[in-house]
């Protein structure tokens, strides 16, 4: 399983590319001091080589690190 994550706006949304074997969770949360903090969105796929858009409960921030991961 690989997830790849460029720089984008801040906005509701991450656009994460993913290639996987397995259903997985893919997961956008808060980076904060050096760790992932609380999640800010999840979705469900399927095995697939693309490109997936997370919708999120609450809007990224310009200048800000966020933290992308499978589960």
């Amino acid at each position: 399983m690989t997830v790849a994550v460029g720089n984008q706006v801040a906005g509701n949304t991450v656009k994460v590319s993913v290639v996987t074997d397995q259903t997985v969770w893919v997961v956008v949360r808060d980076y904060v001091n050096g760790s992932a903090g609380k999640i800010l969105g999840a979705k469900h796929v399927d095995a697939t080589s693309s490109t997936v858009v997370v919708p999120l409960q609450r809007s990224t921030e310009a200048g800000k690190t966020y933290s992308v991961s499978l589960q």
